[in-house]
């Protein structure tokens, strides 16, 4: 039986319209075939968001990195939810050596260098436009 890629999406809550914005990526990759794991849907009242996103980080094959100027501020800076989960997932590249498990996607090309967080800006990053997906060659 095959199964399906799992995948965590990691951004920080910029205003209601990113957060509608993430909801709209999380419900078109499910569409395309990805379990996608978000806070929005998984995480309840109750919950304890660092065991969330520790859990959702490690156990899923794919870590999606919506990157903004506000996040790679938090996680530059390591504060908030944003610098936590930039904590886990560098340890998880330097003890298991698996950073294509994490995929920086930006809403737009237009400046980058002000939205990738430092531990991700030598890697290649998805450029993503609704209604489409547009993937970049380039890294930086």
């Amino acid at each position: 039986m095959p199964t399906h890629p799992t995948a965590f999406i990691s951004y920080s809550w910029d205003d209601e319209a990113h957060k509608d914005w993430v909801r709209e990526l999380a419900t078109r990759l499910r569409h395309d075939g990805v379990d996608v794991h978000l806070d929005h849907w998984h995480a309840v009242p109750g919950d304890h968001l660092p065991h969330f996103m520790d859990r959702e980080i490690r156990e899923n094959d794919f870590v999606i990195i919506v990157c903004t100027p506000k996040y790679k501020a938090k996680s530059d800076e390591r504060t908030g939810g944003v610098g936590y989960e930039g904590d886990i997932m560098t340890a998880e590249v330097l003890t298991k050596q698996n950073h294509r498990k994490f995929i920086p996607v930006l809403a737009s090309a237009r400046g980058k260098n002000q939205r990738l967080p430092g531990f991700v800006v030598r890697v290649t990053w998805i450029s993503v436009t609704f209604p489409r997906i547009r993937r970049t060659t380039e890294s930086y």
